[in-house]
């Protein structure tokens, strides 16, 4: 039907929360294509809880959905959800809104690590797209009641260099590329310049 790839855990319209553990071992994932304009909460998963995602990295991604779209996972909450030491590269992620290179809707219920931990992720040269807001970011298009660490956002379009905040989450040793010029929406994190880089 020209869609391409189905998230994982996907039942049509139903809302289902995804539990479980999926180590990438490091490998690369290329060119996971998905286009579809109907599609909330998608990726390489749709929806998960109190899951790890851990060494999963993709390269050239090409994903549209309807809303909450990341390469990652679309939709994340807790508790003791762990996502960690995963990358996006040279990849396009697009939809209405809650856009983000790893995840798109990143929506814990508390803001220390025993709730939604994110840690140690990259994306760069990367676009992600928000059509119709600024809810889009690196790390997700919205983040909510969450834990970021040591995360780099670098040379990415979006509108917001790391997410666009909604409500408290704690975030430590975020950075991004405060010369980029294409940034233009409230985000978190520390500028750098490239010298600092």
């Amino acid at each position: 039907n020209g869609e391409g790839f189905k998230p994982i855990g996907s039942l049509g319209s139903s809302a289902r929360l995804n539990e479980g553990t999926f180590n990438g071992n490091g490998f690369i994932i290329s060119n996971l294509y998905i286009n579809s304009s109907t599609l909330n909460d998608g990726g390489l998963f749709n929806r998960v809880t109190s899951s790890i995602l851990t060494n999963i990295h993709f390269k050239n991604a090409n994903i549209v959905g309807y809303a909450s779209i990341g390469c990652l996972v679309g939709f994340v909450t807790g508790p003791n959800t762990v996502i960690s030491y995963c990358s996006v590269y040279d990849s396009y992620v697009e939809s209405l809104n809650w856009t983000g290179g790893v995840v798109g809707d990143l929506n814990g219920n508390s803001t220390d690590k025993t709730d939604v931990y994110v840690h140690d992720c990259i994306v760069y040269d990367s676009v992600v797209k928000a059509t119709a807001g600024t809810w889009q970011g690196a790390v997700a298009g919205n983040v909510n009641s969450s834990y970021i660490e040591n995360f780099l956002g670098l040379r990415n379009e979006s509108a917001s260099a790391l997410c666009y905040p909604d409500g408290n989450f704690t975030e430590v040793n975020c950075f991004y590329d405060s010369e980029f010029s294409f940034y233009s929406s409230p985000t978190v994190g520390t500028g750098l310049t490239n010298a600092e880089l």
